[in-house]
């Protein structure tokens, strides 16, 4: 620490505090690379849990996006959740180009390049 003495104050504290945190993460590391079958199931669990919350956000968003390259028959006739028999671009062609927002009937592109 004899190099951190001719630095500021701030930054020998910091210095001190970073060797202090890989001072515990070399102690951690002594235990070896093996882990208690506690720690593995614990682990696996919470992993199973994010996943499984991941998904449960995730599956909306893939519905609205199956939904918006359906055709209107394919939304009238099979389920919110059915894969789209045929993809079209049709509405996403409508709501750039025509899609009436405010007064104005000229789609979101022109909005689109100012956000």
């Amino acid at each position: 620490m004899a190099s951190s003495t001719r630095l500021l104050p701030g930054v020998a504290a910091s210095l001190e505090s970073f060797s202090y945190i890989r001072f515990f993460l070399s102690d951690q590391q002594q235990f070896g690379p093996g882990k208690t079958p506690g720690e593995i199931l614990f682990r696996v669990c919470i992993y199973s849990i994010l996943i499984v919350a991941a998904i449960y956000y995730l599956i909306p968003l893939i519905i609205m996006v199956f939904t918006s390259v359906k055709t209107m028959n394919d939304i009238r006739t099979g389920t919110l959740i059915s894969y789209p028999r045929e993809f079209t671009q049709d509405a996403w062609k409508a709501a750039w180009g025509s899609a009436c927002i405010g007064v104005t009937c000229h789609g979101i592109k022109g909005y689109f390049w100012n956000s």
